[in-house]
């Protein structure tokens, strides 16, 4: 990646290896030191990229960059994707750009210098056992089983007046509402 060619596409796919995923956000990051302009990042939905786009963040500023300054950051308006971020538009020394681009427009990536696609959950693959552990310690895949109801209906009820001091006032009178 050291050596930019003006005309290079590159291309990073993520596998579904977690320990090799974090190495490869923050090398996005250092793709903007060695002066890749156009950064495009693929994924089937855009909330798949809150953390790449944390961690590219996180470079960013380890290498002295600072938001407003050096770097804009995007974030989409739609109720949809919950304000996650879709551009990184950095202005340190020239323009370039890190920048969500949908599957659907894959026509746009003969444009990129350094491509990343991301087509599988961040965090965990599927089956993962750290998954697995998590969703049973968690109990997200719990049943729910409705319990029938040990209340009485309200009109089946009786309602009585208890005087509360003499309820907790340690009265003999008091054992014959128990």
């Amino acid at each position: 990646m050291q050596e930019n060619v003006i005309l290079m596409t590159v291309a990073a796919q993520v596998t579904g290896n977690r320990d090799a995923r974090e190495p490869l956000f923050t090398t996005t990051a250092g793709a903007v030191a060695f002066g890749y302009s156009n950064i495009f990042v693929t994924s089937p939905s855009p909330e798949n990229l809150n953390t790449l786009f944390e961690f590219v963040l996180k470079g960013l500023n380890t290498m002295g960059y600072e938001e407003h300054l050096n770097y804009q950051v995007l974030r989409s308006a739609d109720q949809q994707f919950n304000k996650c971020v879709l551009k990184i538009v950095v202005t340190r020394d020239r323009q370039q750009v890190i920048q969500y681009i949908p599957a659907s427009e894959s026509s746009c990536l003969g444009q990129a210098e350094l491509v990343v696609t991301l087509e599988e959950s961040i965090r965990y693959k599927s089956g993962d056992p750290v998954e697995t552990w998590l969703h049973q310690l968690l109990c997200l895949e719990a049943s729910f089983t409705p319990v029938p109801s040990l209340v009485s209906p309200p009109d089946k009820c009786q309602l009585f007046y208890v005087n509360r001091d003499t309820l907790f006032g340690y009265h003999k009178v008091r054992s014959q509402y128990t």
